[in-house]
């Protein structure tokens, strides 16, 4: 398990929401997972290497750990799934549910989309820096989407996405009081399991 005190993006945290199942047989149509690049499918397993730093680059610790995508519910005649957040695939990208929010339903990961484009996610802004960065984690190599989120200019997180695979890489960014920034945290993909 992740320690409490590591400071990670929201993307990352396990939601234990309880949901009553519904009748899914009037909801959307199912999207190809495979063209996806979060597929969504109960028993997908991602094992990830996580290492926090300090701001003088010094490794902290470093926490081998497994998220897997635990079981599916209906949400309003949608299908979510949960244990890597609360998600769901549409046409147009990867949308997050979070119950309480004022809008519970939210584009997370703009997909498809072109390189430079830009959207609002709960308070910070998304770019899509690019649609083809070529990524080397222990897990292999693979051609990539490059999402930055963040708060300002220099507090911001860079995730790389594979379509029909996930989340690669991820590298959090913290601002010196002198000016630039610093990696806080990584993430990257050791092997992955897809049904």
């Amino acid at each position: 398990m992740i320690s409490a005190s590591l400071r990670i993006p929201a993307f990352f945290l396990l939601s234990m929401l309880a949901c009553e199942k519904e009748d899914s047989s009037t909801g959307p149509l199912p999207i190809d997972q495979s063209t996806t690049i979060f597929p969504l499918t109960v028993g997908n397993t991602w094992v990830v290497d996580i290492t926090n730093y300090d701001s003088t680059g010094a490794v902290l610790y470093t926490n081998r750990t497994s998220i897997q995508i635990l079981r599916d519910t209906t949400i309003e005649s949608e299908l979510w799934y949960i244990g890597y957040g609360i998600l769901t695939n549409r046409t147009d990208g990867l949308y997050d549910y979070q119950a309480g929010a004022t809008s519970p339903v939210s584009l997370r990961y703009r997909y498809p989309a072109a390189s430079g484009s830009i959207y609002p996610y709960r308070g910070v802004t998304v770019k899509l820096l690019s649609i083809d960065d070529t990524v080397t984690v222990r897990a292999g190599t693979y051609v990539c989407y490059r999402y930055r989120t963040g708060i300002d200019s220099v507090t911001y997180t860079d995730e790389y996405f594979a379509r029909g695979v996930g989340l690669i890489k991820s590298e959090s960014f913290n601002p010196y009081s002198s000016g630039g920034v610093y990696e806080y945290l990584n993430y990257e993909l050791v092997s992955v399991t897809l049904h």
